[in-house]
């Protein structure tokens, strides 16, 4: 009977082995499909905020995109800087409609004007 106890053993064994082999089989191809999901996800994001991309990465179309738009943000923050020491220099000076802060447009582009090349 010793004989008979071994091999219940060993196919207990091999029952256990093969349970772990499948549990992390099925960890293996959760993990495949979520870092698949990831790569679409980047490749999405990429699309859609291709400024984000290293400079080196970016065409020439999207070079010139970029630029205007840096353009755009430096000549609001110069602006900005402006109203700033305007308030600074007459704080105690009521609110007019004649304030340059209500002619300084803050908005910041939309996604889709940026690809158009359209910027406000």
């Amino acid at each position: 009977m010793p004989h008979s106890d071994n091999q219940d053993s060993h196919g207990a064994t091999l029952s256990g082995l093969n349970q772990r082999l499948n549990y992390l089989c099925d960890q293996l191809e959760a993990e495949e499909k979520q870092g698949e999901e990831l790569k679409q996800m980047q490749t999405e994001r990429q699309r859609k905020f291709w400024f984000d991309a290293p400079i080196e990465e970016l065409n020439l179309d999207q070079l010139m995109k970029l630029q205007v738009l840096w353009g755009g943000l430096q000549k609001k923050v110069v602006d900005m800087q402006v109203v700033r020491r305007l308030a600074v220099g007459s704080i105690s000076a009521p609110l007019s409609s004649t304030n340059y802060a209500g002619a300084i447009d803050l908005n910041v582009a939309t996604t889709a004007e940026m690809d158009a090349g359209v910027h406000p």
